[in-house]
C-alpha cells in the first residue's frame, strides 16, 4: 500500500457551512490569538481521522463495532 505523503491544502468548497445561530444563540468564537505565542517552527500539522460504526453488527451477540484512522501528516 501506498501513502500519499503531500501536505493537502483545503479549500473553503471542500466543506458544506452550516448556520448554527439557531442552535446557539449566546456562542462566539474567539479569533484573536494569544500574544506570546511562539513563531511558527515547519509546517503545519495535518490530521485526518476517518470513522466507521455500525450498531449491533454481529447477529450472534449483537455487539456494536467501532473503527478509527487516524492519520498525522
Amino acid at each position: 500500500m501506498v501513502f500519499d505523503a503531500s501536505y493537502i491544502k483545503w479549500q473553503d468548497n471542500d466543506f458544506t457551512s452550516y448556520d448554527w445561530s439557531d442552535f446557539y444563540p449566546e456562542a462566539t468564537e474567539e479569533l484573536e490569538l494569544p500574544s506570546n505565542e511562539p513563531p511558527e517552527r515547519g509546517r503545519c500539522v495535518q490530521i485526518k481521522v476517518f470513522i466507521d460504526a455500525n450498531h449491533a453488527g454481529s447477529k450472534s451477540t449483537r455487539c456494536s463495532h467501532m473503527g478509527f484512522l487516524i492519520y498525522l501528516n
